[in-house]
């Protein structure tokens, strides 16, 4: 049997850099006295000859520099309509307001959608459901609102996703090759609405653009976070910019790597989004607008037409992945999902299948705005927001046997345990055992175990630190050799821990630093609610470190399955329980029971600690979590 050393550290908190997004208040923010001034004269496009944008952020700064510029020139883009969630650290304000010539704008929040009554409904509901229900509230709000305004196209998309010429539609061998249309660069200014404009034919049952022509699906490509060469990377790019603006900053250079997302594809196909012509819409057919992003009008986009193939679709969306960093920004109702499957994503399709389409767009951006406004107007694109915030020095500590690990405590771990602690700045310190098959016990029907799948804490910890604006946390492995008939249970566990213990201590010491509040925590349990650890109980907070905490369910005579607290007493739970356990006895007025463990620490454990150190011990009632076993039950 092997013993695996394992340390992942630096888990922080974001607090974003830039204007309060809490307050947007319906007004007109980023239009708000625009200026007349339009000097290359594209702003004022008829709104048959350009496009409008529904899009919902968070936390996209970074992003929705590129985003912006990109479908302006191509589409071309000039009526955007922005919602911001009550939840983003940062504003997009700053962004719009540098477009303030070029685009109509206008930034939402929730006041402009729902009624007081409502935002009060939504405070009691889950936040994915919240999310869904702002974002379909969103579309149809906004979709309404530029029929009002006399717009035509309207693009639905993210601003994760590119929009572009799908080259199949100018391929004489592929099903859905157009005759009559020269082949368009993206290098040329609207070169998208020019597509749709002049030669295609809606009534072509190949565009599936369904009844009133009001509905275009635009097929998705995955694109993965696979890396390409600084070489690959820098082709046709603009060398003017550099070198303040570099192509490594945008994600139409950056990411080249395509494949298929099983996470969320079907068959292979991922969801499309879709070009509404709001003209064209009856207005006594617009109470079928319905708000999904895939879907937004029934019955004019067909629900099978959600999953088009690539091969099925005039226009195509590459949908980026991007970097850790800016894969795990946004801390939305999804973003247990991502943590889980960050890795998974990243990898989708390996090195085959390669896509440059994007990256003649920028010239073209350039050769029509000039080096100075594009520099202006792409300025900090690709950059991340994000500042930490100085907490106190804690460590998280997981031990034991790792028991149904990837199918049930992980999961838990992860949404009960890591992101609500995300904010304290905590290290992570993890002892397991390697051991592939548990012969079970009392309580245990025992069988196999995956102790590998305890490596996946490392991933984990990758996407939540770059969450929280840290580097990837560092990563340490030993591992040696005991006999499995010279230990039982008891002193396994114990030893687990004191190990998981001298590991924190020689990281800690490496690093010249000392940790005030510790937490241990077992590998072989399902978290059934959330603990923070600094938290005594549900309406208490432990900021000054004067109290350590166990669990109040399960006393027999207390529950010795966790602790966190301060640094001196949590040592003593985790690191003296052999060097005391003969005193114990020996002292013990009840005999018989030396090595249960729930009586020593309740008579021998806790005591020293109030006793040695001044710290209080206190249950916490709102703590809940379930033993698991080998065969993936609780």
């Amino acid at each position: 049997m092997k013993i695996h050393l394992l340390v992942a550290a630096l888990l922080a908190t974001i607090i974003s850099s830039g204007t309060s997004a809490a307050s947007t208040g319906g007004v007109n923010n980023a239009n708000t006295e625009q200026s007349n001034e339009d000097p290359l004269g594209l702003r004022q496009l008829p709104q048959d000859e350009s496009f409008a944008a529904c899009i919902l952020i968070m936390d996209d700064n970074h992003r929705l520099i590129e985003w912006l510029a990109y479908h302006y020139h191509t589409m071309p883009l000039r009526r955007v309509i922005v919602m911001i969630d009550p939840r983003s650290k940062t504003s997009p304000l700053p962004v719009l307001n540098r477009w303030e010539k070029y685009m109509k704008m206008d930034l939402w929040s929730d006041n402009d959608l729902f009624t007081v009554e409502e935002l009060k409904d939504r405070a009691d509901k889950e936040m994915i459901k919240n999310h869904r229900s702002r974002q379909r509230a969103f579309n149809v709000k906004c979709l309404t609102t530029l029929k009002e305004e006399g717009a035509k196209w309207t693009l639905m998309t993210d601003v994760d996703e590119y929009t572009r010429i799908n080259p199949r539609a100018l391929d004489s061998s592929e099903g859905i090759y157009q005759t009559d249309i020269a082949p368009m660069q993206l290098s040329e200014p609207g070169s998208i609405l020019k597509m749709l404009n002049k030669g295609v034919d809606l009534n072509d049952e190949r565009l599936h653009a369904q009844e009133w022509k009001a509905c275009i699906p635009v097929s998705r490509v995955q694109l993965s976070g696979t890396e390409s060469s600084d070489e690959e990377v820098n082709n046709k790019f603009p060398k003017e910019l550099e070198p303040t603006i570099l192509a490594k900053d945008f994600d139409t250079f950056r990411w080249r790597y395509s494949g298929v997302d099983t996470i969320t594809a079907k068959d292979g196909v991922l969801p499309g989004k879709t070009f509404i012509d709001v003209s064209s819409i009856p207005d006594s057919e617009m109470w079928r607008l319905i708000g999904d992003p895939h879907r937004p009008i029934d019955k004019l986009c067909k629900g099978g037409n959600v999953w088009l193939n690539t091969n099925e679709t005039m226009f195509v969306a590459d949908h980026i992945l991007g970097t850790l960093e800016s894969y795990s920004l946004r801390d939305d109702s999804r973003f247990f999902d991502r943590v889980l499957t960050w890795q998974q994503r990243k990898e989708v399709g390996g090195l085959t299948d390669l896509h440059d389409e994007l990256r003649p767009w920028l010239s073209g951006f350039i050769d029509t705005m000039g080096i100075g406004e594009s520099r202006r107007l792409l300025a900090n694109v690709g950059q991340l927001q994000a500042q930490t915030h100085a907490l106190p020095r804690c460590s998280i500590n997981f031990f034991g046997l790792p028991r149904s690990f990837k199918s049930m405590a992980l999961p838990s771990i992860v949404k009960n345990i890591l992101l609500p602690n995300a904010r304290y700045n905590c290290d992570i310190v993890v002892h397991y055992y390697d051991i592939q098959f548990d012969e079970g016990g009392r309580f245990n029907r025992g069988g196999e175990i995956d102790a590998d799948a305890v490596h996946a804490l490392k991933e984990v910890s990758k996407v939540i630190a770059a969450n929280a604006g840290k580097s990837p946390p560092s990563w340490k492995e030993t591992s040696y050799s005991v006999k499995t008939n010279v230990i039982d249970n008891i002193a396994m566990q114990w030893n687990s821990i004191q190990s998981a213990w001298q590991l924190m201590e020689e990281h800690s010491k490496v690093h010249g630093f000392e940790y005030e509040r510790v937490a241990f925590f077992r590998t072989d349990s399902f978290y059934a609610l959330p603990v923070d650890i600094f938290q005594v109980d549900k309406d208490t907070f432990d900021y000054n470190n004067r109290y350590a905490v166990i669990p109040a369910f399960a006393r027999y005579p207390v529950n010795d399955r966790m602790m966190y607290g301060p640094y001196e007493a949590v040592k003593i739970w985790a690191t003296e329980r052999f060097q005391r356990i003969d005193h114990y006895i020996e002292s013990s007025e009840i005999k018989g029971y030396g090595m249960h463990q729930e009586r020593y620490i309740a008579n021998g454990i806790l005591p020293a600690i109030r006793e040695e150190t001044g710290y209080e011990v206190v249950e916490n009632i709102d703590i809940c979590f379930y033993r698991t076993r080998a065969a993936d039950s609780v």
